[in-house]
């Protein structure tokens, strides 16, 4: 079979990465290792249709995983997330079914993990379908 007609589900189409060189984070810092809920407060309010996860590195050198993404509003409500899409994602495990599209599938079970063997940095962008104002990851 031709490799090139292999469907596959990930979200890696080089044409879609976005360049991050010339933009300024709305946030930078770290999250803590292990399980739980944790929040990014922005500082300030952020408005825009896509938000963008990039990881430079890793508690403990295992792949990244990141669990249900959720973005509050101005109002601190959950903005909803049923229309979210991946737009680009460096690396997804798709052994485990962990694909980008599981950082946002309203179940707590899954999950967007990276293959082991991927490079650092780890991006995921994903796109809103809609412009937003929000305050809070």
């Amino acid at each position: 079979m031709d490799d090139t007609l292999v469907k596959t589900n990930k979200h890696n189409n080089i044409g879609n990465r976005s360049d991050l060189n010339s933009v300024i984070p709305v946030t930078t810092g770290a999250m803590a290792s292990g399980n739980g809920w944790q929040s990014v407060k922005f500082g300030k309010l952020a408005t825009g249709r896509y938000i963008a996860l990039q990881c430079f590195d890793t508690q403990d050198g295992t792949p990244l995983s990141v669990a249900e993404i959720y973005l509050r509003d101005v109002n601190g409500q959950r903005i909803a997330r049923d229309q979210w899409q991946v737009k680009y994602a460096n690396s997804e495990n798709e052994n485990g079914n962990h694909t980008g599209d599981k950082a946002f599938d309203l179940q707590e079970s899954t999950y967007w993990q990276t293959e082991e063997s991927a490079e650092m940095p780890h991006l995921l962008v994903i796109s809103l379908m809609f412009s937003y104002s929000e305050e809070e990851l």
